[in-house]
């Protein structure tokens, strides 16, 4: 379905796992740097095509992106988003497909309406409600209020 996985079975097969944001982010920047060292457009409609998969499978109805155990997570979940997003304005830069930058777009707002406090701590889950902040979910969601913005005037 064009989305990557996070692993492998013994016998080097899809496990059959979670399907992270930030494991569509990785490749989506790898791929647009091959195609630059390239010069090969196939590597970003490959890029597009795993965006979308992904923006399809890990976006609520509204277009705001989600991990599958926001609530649960633990560890380095909570920086995943925002490596996506970040890949994403990249993407974005290459392809100016306006449905990603509506994606940005989306989420940032999402951000900043729904997922912030009074003294303008950015949680987990962008859709809101927030609920607690630390330097992962500040980070992540920064990375996404600047893809959004460095896509704005394009």
């Amino acid at each position: 379905n064009n989305t990557i996985n996070d692993g492998l079975d013994g016998a080097c097969k899809n496990n059959g796992y979670t399907v992270w944001s930030y494991n569509q982010g990785v490749i989506l920047g790898a791929l647009i740097e091959l195609s630059k060292a390239s010069f090969d457009d196939s590597y970003i409609v490959t890029a597009r095509d795993i965006a979308w998969a992904a923006i399809e499978t890990l976006a609520d109805s509204h277009g705001v992106l989600h991990d599958s155990c926001e609530k649960g997570c633990g560890g380095d979940v909570s920086q995943f988003k925002g490596i996506f997003t970040r890949n994403v304005a990249q993407l974005y830069t290459a392809t100016s497909d306006p449905g990603l930058k509506k994606f940005l777009e989306t989420n940032a707002q999402s951000i900043w309406k729904n997922d912030r406090d009074s003294q303008n701590r950015l949680g987990l889950s962008w859709s809101g409600p927030y609920d607690t902040a630390d330097a992962s979910t500040q980070s992540s969601a920064l990375m996404a209020l600047i893809a959004a913005a460095s896509v704005q005037g394009s």
